[in-house]
């Protein structure tokens, strides 16, 4: 039996089978309702609408409302739908004849992996289950047992410190910071700076376009900030970061300091009135909550993943800050991969792992489940140390 994999994210959720070097779908988790009924015989009608079935041309008369946020499940209705729409309508399978792994953030709460285990058990019947957070499965994606598998999302942040296989459950740190805040801080400052008003779903999917397409990270915020500034000191023109961009309506918006400004947010998010520390500043507490003797593999193995890390001068960012954070009493190693990689980090650390043979034993099956329900999960959990 070939195991199906499905990464649940808080914008996607990517699904394939076992051995796959990367996932064969990837959908919206987001869920559409109608607003109001069709006038016109003949057009297109559904109670609910999800994966490809939205698109630019309906998403005007749908109502969208995701099933997951912040990583975690928010209407459990309508994720069964999504993931019976994944694996029978895009997978085309029978879910009671594949095993399932789960991939969540770490850190998610307990319930939330009970939810799923019942959800598959009871719902889709399949033969056996199994949850894994995204930091150990990072890892196994890049062939290593030692670093620090730092997850980048949408609207969550994960920080997993990982010593020969064992993680560090103390040290790991997780914050609902992501992409997701990035285009919203797009969007105020281009709303102040270049009064460009966006408000529908349609408008905040052109600005994430956007923001992959012209945002990057700056390798020192402060002095270019102090440089756009002061224009009589002519230190720097921002016209050096000038971007034409097209909307679809045809215009265009020029932006320059935008660019730089919204992605500061991930390193400084007190910008946006949040508390937490940044991710640099995550990492840093990370790894000096582990074991002094583990400090410096850590820190010379930082593997960064996630679609939000995409930002070009991200990972420098990383180095720079953390070489000030440590004075340069530590060797700082981040790897990254190339984009479509680093993007599906998860999922290929679980087809990775799903086509391991030690790992068999690692399934929760449907007979342990009918014997001892959601305990088994808690139980399975505690006996595996590698897993």
């Amino acid at each position: 039996m070939t195991a199906i994999i499905i990464d649940n994210g808080s914008s996607l959720i990517k699904s394939g089978f076992s051995s796959d070097e990367k996932p064969s779908i990837v959908i919206s988790s987001m869920v559409g309702k109608q607003k109001i009924k069709p006038e016109m015989f003949g057009a297109e009608s559904r109670e609910f609408y999800m994966g490809n079935q939205i698109s630019h041309e309906n998403q005007c008369f749908l109502n969208l409302a995701p099933c997951i946020r912040n990583g975690v499940g928010q209407n459990w209705d309508y994720l069964e739908r999504v993931w019976s729409y994944l694996m029978m309508d895009e997978l085309r399978i029978n879910p009671s004849e594949h095993p399932v792994l789960m991939i969540e953030q770490a850190l998610s709460p307990k319930f939330n992996s009970e939810q799923m285990m019942r959800i598959m058990f009871e719902t889709f019947h399949v033969p056996k289950f199994y949850v894994k957070n995204s930091g150990g499965l990072i890892l196994y994606s890049c062939g290593s047992y030692t670093g620090v598998a730092v997850d980048v999302g949408h609207q969550v942040t994960t920080v997993t410190p990982i010593y020969n296989g064992y993680t560090f459950y103390n040290a790991v740190q997780r914050v609902h910071l992501g992409g997701d805040d990035v285009t919203k801080q797009l969007q105020k400052v281009l709303m102040s700076e270049k009064g460009f008003y966006s408000e529908s779903s349609s408008d905040l999917e052109h600005l994430r376009v956007m923001k992959e397409q012209c945002c990057f990270v700056a390798d020192n915020y402060k002095e270019l900030m102090e440089g756009v500034l002061r224009p009589r000191d002519f230190t720097i023109d921002k016209n050096e970061f000038s971007m034409n961009y097209t909307l679809p309506d045809g215009n265009q918006i020029v932006v320059d300091m935008e660019r730089f400004i919204a992605p500061e947010i991930l390193f400084q998010p007190n910008k946006i009135g949040r508390e937490c520390d940044g991710i640099d500043k995550l990492i840093h507490k990370a790894i000096l909550a582990c074991d002094q003797d583990a400090r410096e593999n850590l820190f010379s193995n930082i593997i960064i993943s996630g679609g939000t890390s995409q930002f070009f001068g991200f990972k420098e960012r990383i180095e720079d800050e953390l070489k000030a954070l440590t004075k340069d009493s530590f060797n700082i190693g981040i790897k990254t991969c190339d984009t479509e990689y680093r993007y599906n980090c998860p999922f290929i650390g679980g087809s990775i792992l799903t086509s391991l043979s030690s790992f068999d034993s690692v399934w929760i099956t449907q007979d342990e489940y009918d014997e001892c329900g959601i305990y088994s999960l808690t139980r399975r959990k505690y006996e595996q140390y590698y897993y």
